[in-house]
């Protein structure tokens, strides 16, 4: 005998466990072949759910015929007499398949099953064919009796299955019904012997159901159970009403219901799953109508036990019995998808938040005001003496979690909720007393923030947002995103410093137009862990350039002020250069001191002289692009992405000329950025001058109205940005376009088909000027056109050919 043939059971077990988790079924089938000992402990393992596995393991085209394999084998299983005429036929006259055998297998395959769900396609479908000529002439003989007909006239598809499908002949129709019957056959010659057995199942079509319900007390062991229903048979449920008393669908939703009644009460307490209506149909359902139905169900089975989650799957089973389940187990807790009046269960007398005492994700659309003032409570009853009141996750009932001995550090506590991630995506009203409550109650809990405001563009006055007062330690607060819509978010001087492991950080409002006199600069915060910096509208004006002289790890960094595209403004804004200059305290001589106070806070200046060798995309709009020195990309190797739009809501007042002085780096300022590198001790030994290059950047925008000569246009192209493979350009000057596509012509080698040039729209005059044509994809490749790629900025399916010479 084999040696594994000597191992015992308890020892089997888990080697067979671990081919099933690794999806190794060919290895479990061929143990079935070894000897009747490991034949019987392999069979549960592969038969336990077997269609499960299948899915699971195979690819679609795979599955589908696998399926089918294992249907004609378990239905092999099954005695001859006890498999009706449709089903005989497509197991008896497909000439892919040898006919079944005349003896059963004497394995048992059929009772080791505990979930049965047949997909159509797994159940005969594809081996009698689609195709009415590969049919067999037995199959095409029986679909025509006038016995298959009579069945059809009992359960017909209905009349928008068919118009909307290929079933345009009484023939192609019967055909098509004939692979349902197969399909609704199947399922029940081989769920019937073991009904009793099932621990889930699948009902294949609801026009079935009440086969089933004369057989409901067999499901002695089912806890789930799913309906399935399908547009072929029911009346869609595309409507905004619910289905009239009487008609079809109201009464398949009786049954549905009828059933799960009759087993609660046959097999008190078994079924604890119910899924409704699943796949097409039940998605189109009317809303409250659908949970209404669904919350009917629920309140006929038990409870929930234990749940570790809160979501769309399971609330509304929460939602039958909300005051009997115990929530201290519930881990997170997902709105997306929940009916209406979940925001009114998480806001009564007895909170839903509260109950969930090891809650570590939250994830909701919209909370009222106060909704986390309970936590806050608790927190501050817990700092005052070690005790925190807590509610009882059934009944309602207050009492005091206490520590044993004394009190350990705050983030030690198990009494406090847990709270790590809390993203509130479409918050109607934002307030800072909900946000100090979070912070406050959370601090030594809290990793990821994240609150999007609600844009309500009916706002007249919008509120400001101050961010600091209230503000504790976060220690451990790693992610921070605070977008307040129009709603002005004003980061306080010390707010961030509170949160010295950020690693993202995304301050953003839709403030557009300002007065430079309004800002008052935030002072510079030291954030050494910090990954991703998105800085955008006030926050962005309000931020101190200074503090990117601490944040040597950055990768990714956006400071902009954000067009409203709500209301279609393409551009953004910038302030007159003289308010711009007199903000940043660039004063003529004609200006006194006492301009400074007149103006405000004078604004720290940008000095573009940090050194940030892990950041890879780097995007700037506004003043921030304006005002920009290409200096910065010697401290900036690994770039990538560079992204500078200086468009403007005042077209042509802003204008950036780019001449050879902004390519060129002193040798000292060089120097900063190679921390290896030491100025001579011999200057004269020395160059003055370095020229700039970001060597690895490769994707680069430029908005607005840029203005490069001809003679500046090959340094600034090639040599700064030698490895560029897309460029954007958006409302370029004609002149600077012009440069650009003389530097091209003049370098078809750099500027082949690897590198694609995304230009905005351009009326048909200035593309004959410059050689520029509509490329038509049934054309033939132009031999007078470069092999550049071009395209429209706006649309990447309008493509271009730049001429190899401009037009005469």
């Amino acid at each position: 005998m084999d040696p594994l043939s000597h191992l015992p059971i308890e020892c089997l077990q888990p080697i067979l466990q671990i081919l099933l988790d690794s999806n190794s079924l060919s290895a479990l089938a061929r143990l079935l072949t070894m000897n009747k000992h490991i034949a019987s402990v392999t069979l549960p393992y592969l038969y336990h759910n077997p269609y499960h596995l299948i899915h699971r393991r195979e690819k679609y085209r795979t599955y589908r015929r696998t399926g089918e394999l294992l249907t004609r084998m378990l239905l092999g299983c099954l005695p001859v007499t006890s498999i009706p005429e449709a089903l005989t036929l497509a197991l008896t006259t497909d000439k892919r398949y040898p006919p079944p055998p005349t003896t059963t297998s004497p394995l048992n395959y059929l009772a080791h099953i505990r979930h049965l769900k047949i997909d159509l396609f797994d159940s005969l479908t594809v081996g009698c064919s689609w195709s009415m000529k590969d049919m067999s002439l037995e199959q095409r003989t029986y679909i025509r009796t006038e016995e298959f007909g009579k069945r059809y006239q009992s359960n017909l598809f209905t009349s928008k299955y068919i118009n909307g499908s290929y079933l345009t002949t009484k023939g192609k129709v019967l055909q098509h019904f004939y692979h349902v019957v197969l399909h609704q056959e199947a399922v029940w010659c081989l769920a019937s012997p073991i009904l009793e057995q099932l621990h889930s199942f699948t009902v294949p079509y609801m026009f079935t159901i009440k086969q089933y319900l004369q057989v409901v007390g067999r499901f002695k062991s089912l806890g789930t159970i799913s309906f399935t229903m399908t547009d072929k048979f029911e009346e869609s449920y595309y409507r905004s009403e619910p289905p009239e008393k009487g008609s079809h669908n109201y009464k398949v939703d009786q049954d549905m219901i009828r059933f799960v009644q009759e087993h609660a009460q046959l097999c008190e307490g078994r079924l604890k799953s119910v899924n409704c209506l699943e796949y097409s149909e039940w998605g189109l359902v009317n809303k409250e109508y659908g949970d209404r139905i669904q919350l009917d169900i629920f309140r006929i089975l038990p409870p929930l036990s234990k749940p570790t989650y809160l979501n769309k799957d399971n609330f509304i089973q929460f939602s039958a019995h909300p005051q009997s389940i115990d929530l201290k187990h519930v881990r997170e807790f997902n709105s997306q998808g929940l009916p209406k009046w979940w925001e009114d269960i998480i806001s009564n007398d007895q909170p839903l938040l509260q109950r969930c005492r090891t809650l570590k994700r939250l994830l909701v659309d919209n909370i009222h005001a106060g909704t986390f003032r309970w936590a806050a409570q608790e927190k501050r009853d817990f700092d005052q003496t070690g005790k925190s009141t807590a509610v009882d996750n059934r009944h309602g009932h207050r009492g005091a979690l206490m520590l044993e001995g004394t009190s350990p550090p705050l983030h030690e506590t198990q009494s406090l909720v847990p709270l790590e991630r809390i993203e509130i995506r479409q918050l109607a009203d934002p307030r800072i007393d909900d946000i100090n409550d979070i912070l406050f109650a959370f601090q030594h809990s809290l990793k990821s923030l994240s609150i999007t405001a609600l844009v309500d563009v009916s706002l007249d006055l919008p509120r400001s947002i101050h961010l600091e007062k209230g503000w504790v330690d976060l220690p451990v607060l790693s992610h921070l995103i605070l977008n307040m819509g129009l709603n002005r978010l004003v980061v306080g001087s010390q707010a961030l410093s509170h949160c010295p492991n950020l690693v993202l950080l995304r301050l953003s409002d839709w403030t557009l137009e300002y007065s430079c006199q309004d800002i008052i600069p935030c002072p510079p915060v030291h954030l050494d862990q910090l990954d991703v910096l998105h800085l955008s509208g006030w926050p962005a004006l309000t931020f101190n350039p200074t503090t990117l002289s601490s944040v040597t790890k950055l990768t990714s960094l956006i400071i902009q002020v954000q067009p409203r595209y709500y209301v279609h403004v393409a551009r953004g804004f910038i302030p007159p250069l003289e308010e711009l200059d007199r903000s940043y305290g660039f004063l003529n001589d004609s200006e006194t001191a006492m301009d400074d106070l007149v103006l405000g806070m004078v604004r720290p200046l940008w000095t573009w002289d940090w050194h940030l060798p892990l950041l890879t995309s780097l995007n700037l709009s506004s003043e921030f692009a304006l005002f920009f020195e290409f200096k910065m990309l010697n401290g900036c190797p690994a770039l990538k992405t560079l992204i500078l739009d200086i468009q403007s809501s005042t077209p042509e007042e802003h204008t950036r000329f780019i001449c050879d002085g902004d390519l060129w780096i002193s040798a000292e300022d060089s120097a900063r950025y190679d921390e290896s590198s030491a100025l001579s001790s011999s200057p004269s030994t020395q160059p003055t001058t370095e020229f700039i290059c970001a060597p690895a950047l490769a994707h680069l925008e430029l908005g607005g109205e840029w203005v490069i000569e001809s003679d500046i246009m090959p340094a600034f192209l090639t040599d700064l940005f030698p490895e560029l493979t897309d460029v954007y350009l958006n409302g370029w000057n004609m002149t600077t376009l012009e440069s650009l596509l003389e530097l091209v012509r003049a370098m078809p080698s750099t500027y082949d088909h690897s590198v694609s040039l995304h230009v905005s729209d351009l009326s048909g005059e200035d593309m004959y000027r410059l050689g520029i044509v509509n490329y038509e994809k049934w054309e033939n490749v132009r031999p007078d056109a470069l092999d550049i790629n071009m395209s429209n900025y706006y649309d990447d399916s309008e493509l271009y050919l730049l001429l190899k010479d401009l037009p005469e």
